[in-house]
């Protein structure tokens, strides 16, 4: 699950941060919200059913979700 590193930037030309690795509860919190990027890393995400991490990690989390459901596999 943590086998990339990942980096985000509002902007090509401003600051990059390295998004935190996640844990498989963190994913599982992940996937049971719904909730709007705004851009701020450090952002408290405020929802219900309680998620206690920033944005940088549900964004990390979504990262992963995606990248878990495209990966093709080939048979055999």
């Amino acid at each position: 699950m943590n086998k990339f590193a990942y980096w985000a930037s509002n902007s090509p030309a401003g600051p990059w941060t390295i998004l935190p690795d996640i844990s498989p509860d963190d994913l599982a919190a992940a996937k049971s919200i719904k909730v709007l990027f705004t851009g701020d890393l450090n952002r408290k995400i405020v929802t219900n059913p309680f998620y206690f991490k920033q944005e940088k990690d549900f964004l990390r989390c979504t990262i992963a979700r995606i990248s878990f459901s495209t990966t093709l596999v080939p048979k055999g």
